[in-house]
Order: C-alpha cells, then sequence, then structure tokens
C-alpha cells in the first residue's frame, strides 16, 4: 500500500487497477519484507503504463505498515487468555515459541518483548517446521505414551524432573501436557426461555477439551426428543451450521419436565447425545438423516407448535389455601413460597388461576387471572387468623368449588390444609361432586390434617401427607403433574 501510494502521488496511476502489475508488486513487496528482516533499507523499482519508480523503503516504512497486524495479533493473543480464564496471562506464560516465516521480522520479536518482558525461545526452533515437527511429536506421544521429546535434539542423559516438563536446551513435551480442543462451540436447537423464537443454544462451548461430557438442562414434555446439532458461536440458528440430527425416544416415560442433554465430542471428530433424566438415568440417541433444511425444520417445527396450541384447552386451577390460626408463623411463610413455585411452573399465557383462602370464613384473595403481578400480590396477602379467622369450621368446597370460568376448561383444584375439618361429610360429598364433574382435585395436608379426609375429597393419587419442609417439592411435583398431562 506504501508504494502504490507512492507511485499514484507521482503518476495518478492506481497500480491495482492493473491486476498483471499488481501481482508482481506483491512478489516485490514479499522479497522487500524478507531483506529488511536484516537489513535497514532496501530499494524497490516499480513499472506501471510506461512510467519507471524507484523508492526507498527503510525499517521504520516496514513498522509502521505492520504496527496495525501486530496490534492485532496481540489484541488475539488476549482474547486467547480471556478464553482460557482463571485469570491467565502472559504471567502464566513459561516460554513463547514462534511459528511461521513472519516472525522472522525483527518487529515482532521486538513486540513479544515488550508484552511478555522477555525474548521467544530461538535456539534449536525453525519457524517453518516447529507446526509439523510439534504434530509429529504428539503423534509419537498417542504411540509410546509419555515420552520426553526434544526440538532439534534429545538428551538422553538428562536427569527427569518429575513435575518438570521442560528444561535448558530442550524442549519436553508429555502426553498430558497436550490437549486436544473444540475449535468450534456445539449447540443445539432449542426455544428460548421466555420467547418463542428458536436459539443455539451452546453445550460444548468453543475451546473445551475434546473427549469431555458437557451437558445442559432443558424441559420438555414429549414421547420423542429430536435433537439438532449446530456449530458455530451465533445465538441465531441461521448463523450456525447444521451437523446432526438425534431422536431420543422414551422421553415421556420420565418423573419430570426438566432433563439435561450431554454431548461428547469424541476423538474421532463424532458428536455422542444422550438424556440424563430422572437422577441417574439416561437415554440413549439414536443419529438420522437430515432431509430438509435448517429453515424447512424450524418452519415445520413453528407450525406444529401453533397447532398444538390451539389444540390444548385452557387450564382454571383454584388454590384453596388454609389461613386459620395453626397455619402461623413458618406455615403460612412456606404456604406463600410454595404457591410461587407451582405458579412459575404454568404456563400463564393459557392458564388462568384463583386463590381462595379459608378458616371460619372464606374469601377470593385473588379471582381468576393471568396476571402474575396479581397473584404474586394476592399470595403475601394471605395471613394466618386474619380475615377468614382461626378456627376450620368453614365448607370451601361446597361455596367456591364449583365457579370455574367456562365449561370448555380443563379444571383442577389444589386444596392445602394443616388442620382437621369441622364439615367433612359435607366436603367430601361436594368433592365428589366436583370429581364426576371433571374437575382434578389435588389435596396436600401436614402437621395435624387428616390423611384419610385428604385420601377422601382428592383425586385418585391427588392426596399427600408431609412435612413442612417438603411443601414446596410437593406443589412443584404436582404443578409438573398438571402441565404433563395437559
Amino acid at each position: 500500500e506504501e508504494i502504490s501510494r507512492r507511485f499514484f502521488n507521482d503518476y495518478s496511476i492506481y497500480i491495482s487497477d492493473y491486476p498483471e502489475v499488481y501481482g508482481e508488486l506483491l512478489v516485490t513487496c514479499e522479497e522487500v519484507k524478507k531483506k529488511l528482516t536484516n537489513l535497514t533499507s532496501t530499494r524497490v523499482t516499480v513499472r506501471c503504463c510506461g512510467k519507471t519508480a524507484q523508492y526507498t523503503i527503510n525499517r521504520e516504512d516496514f513498522d509502521r505498515a505492520t504496527s496495525p497486524l501486530l496490534e492485532e495479533t496481540m489484541l488475539l493473543v488476549h482474547k486467547c487468555f480471556d478464553e482460557i480464564g482463571g485469570g491467565f496471562g502472559w504471567d502464566s506464560v513459561d516460554e513463547v515459541v514462534l511459528v511461521g516465516g513472519s516472525t522472522r521480522m525483527p518487529q515482532v520479536r521486538e513486540a513479544i518483548v515488550a508484552e511478555y518482558g522477555k525474548p521467544p525461545v530461538t535456539k534449536n526452533i525453525d519457524v517453518d517446521t516447529i507446526v509439523a515437527a510439534g504434530a509429529a511429536m504428539k503423534a509419537q506421544l498417542v504411540i509410546d505414551g509419555v515420552l520426553q521429546l526434544g526440538l532439534g535434539f534429545v538428551d538422553d542423559n538428562a536427569p527427569s524432573i518429575p513435575g518438570e516438563s521442560r528444561r535448558e536446551g530442550r524442549l519436553v513435551l508429555r502426553d498430558d501436557d497436550i490437549s486436544d480442543i473444540t475449535s468450534h462451540s456445539l449447540g443445539m436447537l432449542a426455544v428460548e426461555k421466555d420467547g418463542d423464537n428458536y436459539v443455539n443454544s451452546i453445550i460444548i462451548p468453543k475451546n473445551s477439551k475434546i473427549g469431555k461430557t458437557f451437558g445442559r438442562q432443558y424441559t420438555f414434555t414429549g414421547d420423542d426428543l429430536n435433537v439438532y446439532v449446530l456449530q458455530g458461536e451465533s445465538n441465531d440458528p441461521f448463523s450456525c451450521e447444521l451437523l446432526y440430527k438425534y431422536v431420543i425416544p422414551g422421553m415421556s416415560e420420565r418423573k419430570g419436565d426438566k432433563f439435561t442433554v450431554n454431548y461428547l465430542y469424541n476423538h474421532n471428530g463424532m458428536v455422542e447425545v444422550e438424556a440424563g433424566v430422572d437422577g441417574d438415568r439416561t437415554l440413549a440417541a439414536h443419529q438420522m438423516p437430515i432431509t430438509e433444511s435448517l429453515e424447512k425444520i424450524i418452519e415445520d417445527l413453528n407450525r406444529e407448535r401453533e397447532e398444538a396450541k390451539n389444540a390444548v384447552k385452557e387450564l382454571e386451577v383454584v388454590f384453596m389455601i388454609d389461613t386459620s390460626g395453626s397455619m402461623s408463623g413458618d406455615p403460612v411463610i412456606n404456604a406463600r413460597q410454595a404457591i410461587k413455585s407451582f405458579i412459575s411452573e404454568l404456563d400463564l399465557r393459557r392458564t388462568y388461576v384463583g386463590i381462595v383462602e379459608f378458616a371460619t370464613k372464606s374469601r377470593w384473595a385473588c379471582d381468576f387471572t393471568r396476571n402474575s403481578r396479581l397473584l404474586s400480590q394476592a399470595v403475601d396477602s394471605l395471613e394466618a387468623g386474619g380475615v377468614c379467622g382461626s378456627g376450620t369450621s368453614e365448607t370451601p368446597i361446597s361455596k367456591h368449588g364449583g365457579k370455574y370460568r367456562s365449561r370448555k376448561s380443563e379444571k383442577i383444584l389444589v386444596v392445602l390444609t394443616d388442620g382437621q375439618w369441622t364439615n367433612q361429610s359435607t366436603e367430601i360429598a361436594a368433592a365428589d361432586k366436583l370429581k364426576k364433574s371433571g374437575v382434578r382435585i389435588y389435596a396436600v395436608g401436614f402437621g395435624s390434617a387428616d390423611e384419610s379426609f385428604l385420601n377422601k375429597i382428592a383425586s385418585e393419587k391427588g392426596a399427600r401427607k408431609i412435612d413442612l419442609g417438603s411443601l414446596n417439592d410437593a406443589f412443584r411435583e404436582i404443578a409438573i403433574s398438571i402441565a404433563t398431562e395437559a
């Protein structure tokens, strides 16, 4: 560029407009670069369109022209340090080895000294062949196990010091000194948590060790899970490369909706996939051929999700919460937290929630709504022995159990209590009537709650007597069960 600029200033001719001349100039500049490695200046002859010029190029010109490239190189080095993490930096480096013919340029060594504080290794190093030599050394390590190999020479008589991988006059490598890493991130096609957009959900980050398993948790409530493996750093799947398709059958057999997708990038360059479910249990993935483009795959998935939304009924959930005096202290605090956790598991885009509190009286703390803020305020307003009194003589199921919004919705009733109800026979009859009409009833009790009564008002397998400390888990399991069946 410097020579082209000078020629234009002299003759108003752009050498780049003449490809053949420009190609010759590039060859000439390569020779200039090599000469300035050892000389302080050199002369260049340029001929174009009948014009001839000679220019002197000195080391200062060369340094000025290459300084942006050196700065960019150092920025890339620092970016590499940041990706390694753990505070890794120049002070973590034992020695710097130069690779490639361009590192013969004096300004490269000067830049290393400026950044690193000491010169790079040059003894017995051929910058043109060191990469090939390193590959050969790695191959030998893989074949023979732990060996001590020198670059340029091997000192077989040098004593071995445990833990040392290098000593003066030679570079020593052991098998565990070298790790293969992934050059790109590997993820899967997934729906973002708080929206409807498909994203590249990265599971194995770039520069991770090959042969190590990485996992990430997801939510899924279906039978067969399709895993589309993507390669790339972008969150946008269309900016990534689709590598594989795997199918994991039997997902409906797991207990909850949350599971882990595990990736292992093996030494053969393949991604192995499995799903971790229910603690230590895993489900194997089967690789399938990719017959469609990523655009068509996402288009079909969006269509299927829209059809599924339209096919699903609205859900209506009523909480009936005992706020009698015995709920004071930890019980009502735990109950508030459990209800909030329950609500967080629901899809409020199609779920209406109402809250009834009862003791000697009852009231709707919150009428049916899909507004999470209103629900949170209603939950926070629940107080033991408050506006509804302190006993358990009310009949909340009889009074409020049938007050759902729509005939077509799926209806859920969740009852939480810690004591003995006065009018049990009335409430059992009311619960039976609701169950016959299609209402699913869950009854959770702790403390002095009557387990037999809970079993009678609840739907099949919907009753449980628990410790107070297990309340949050119990409510979460119920929420997952409701979401799965819905």
